[in-house]
């Protein structure tokens, strides 16, 4: 049985305007991730991996992504291959 979430068609615009805007916001967050990376001494960043270590899940406890998030996932590729056609 499919899930069916959407009942229209996505605005090509509002897509690509929304692909842009998470873009933008990730080339900031990777900004602020290496400005405060490089700040840290050798010791804050050995506390900050062992912590990282410790939390860390076994792969197989690991939760499997909502059907939303595979759905979002599988329109975008789509959408890409399409896009990739397109342009030759």
């Amino acid at each position: 049985m499919a899930l069916r979430i959407m009942k229209s068609k996505l605005d090509k615009t509002k897509v690509r305007n929304w692909l842009r805007g998470h873009r933008k916001a990730s080339s900031l967050i990777e900004r602020e991730r290496f400005r405060s990376l490089v700040s840290l001494t050798a010791d804050e960043s050995a506390a900050i991996y062992q912590s990282m270590a410790i939390a860390v899940i076994p792969s197989g406890d690991r939760p499997e992504p909502s059907p939303i998030l595979w759905q979002m996932r599988k329109a975008l590729r789509r959408y890409s291959k399409q896009t990739r056609k397109r342009t030759g």
